[in-house]
């Protein structure tokens, strides 16, 4: 089980590093990261999240309540304050509560909510998802696609991604709902139907996780913009500035996110080139300090990073004016 592995994970880290790491969120999270890998980055977000909270410091160091009381009420907490639905915020206090030795065994999460297992086997499915607004879905089929400069043939199972990157409306709807600041307003001010920007690969994995869903991997990403057939860019295998928002024609800002249709990719999904860089769930190479971007942006104008295949990398808590990013869910 899922569960248990982390459990021995959380056990091993606070063995080894004492109870001084439910204070240091930034440990706690390289030291998960370490452990787990690219395995399971949702529910490491999730436990992380806990530590930043001082949910964990709070379970060892609260009144002698009992546990199930406790639990409760420090579950509610991540509930408010990070909009984490309801069985993952108490799944997380439970962790930490078993890892702490404040229980010796954790409550099993309904397999039905599909929430503890690896991100890389998610399944789910649209009615799943937060009522997040004028959302609309593309499904690609699961098969063989060219990947990378390469053209390295792959294999992934099917899925659906958004059509278009997340817009400001729908991120503002996620800042509502989980009473967070909206990131840094961009010169040219919030416009509704733009992507949003000034986001974080951590902003970026929490409204995922708030919507019911995770951030593509780099292959994933790819596939959803290149099809089957190795091109170069979503249209095709020409570069045609016309076909995307660049530097040439944005204005100095980023666009409608429906605005170029011709610029689609064979599955329809727009904006798979230029308006902004969109964070991946991958890390860019093996030292796991950057995290892989894709797609090119409003700020470059250079061909070449169009490019469907071109990788770009980003700490994971860096943001920018080009920068966003979509969502997928994973099926069977």
């Amino acid at each position: 089980m899922v569960d248990n592995e982390l459990q021995c994970i959380l056990r091993q880290i606070v063995k080894t590093h004492g109870e001084a790491i439910t204070e240091n969120a930034t440990l706690c999270k390289g030291l998960l990261k370490d452990y787990c890998l690219e395995m399971y980055v949702r529910e490491v977000f999730i436990l992380v999240s806990a530590v930043e909270e001082r949910i964990v410091v709070d379970l060892m160091n609260a009144p002698d309540l009992p546990y199930q009381v406790l639990s409760s009420r420090l579950a509610q907490r991540l509930i408010d304050r990070r909009g984490i639905n309801e069985s993952l915020a108490q799944w997380a206090v439970d962790m930490w509560g078993a890892a702490m030795g404040k229980q010796n065994n954790i409550q099993h999460v309904n397999s039905d909510s599909q929430i503890i297992i690896p991100t890389n086997k998610l399944i789910t499915n649209l009615s799943q998802v937060q009522n997040v607004v004028d959302i609309e879905m593309i499904h690609i089929p699961n098969g063989e696609f060219l990947y990378g400069a390469m053209k390295q043939r792959k294999m992934l199972s099917a899925y659906t991604i958004m059509k278009y990157p997340v817009t400001v409306t729908q991120y503002r709807q996620f800042c509502d709902a989980t009473t967070r600041d909206m990131p840094h307003t961009p010169i040219w001010g919030w416009i509704h139907n733009h992507p949003i920007v000034n986001v974080s690969w951590y902003d970026s994995a929490a409204f995922a996780a708030w919507a019911g869903m995770v951030l593509p991997t780099e292959e994933e990403w790819e596939k959803a913009a290149r099809g089957t057939d190795g091109r170069l860019y979503p249209w095709g295998n020409g570069w045609d500035p016309l076909k995307c928002i660049n530097h040439e024609n944005s204005n100095g800002k980023t666009g409608p996110v429906d605005k170029i249709p011709d610029g689609s990719s064979p599955y329809e999904v727009y904006d798979m080139a230029g308006n902004v860089w969109e964070w991946c769930d991958s890390w860019y190479d093996t030292n796991g300090n950057t995290r892989v971007l894709r797609g090119g942006s409003w700020l470059r104008h250079i061909a070449d990073d169009f490019r469907v295949h071109y990788r770009e990398k980003g700490a994971p808590i860096d943001m920018g004016s080009g920068r966003g990013f979509r969502c997928i869910l994973r099926s069977q």
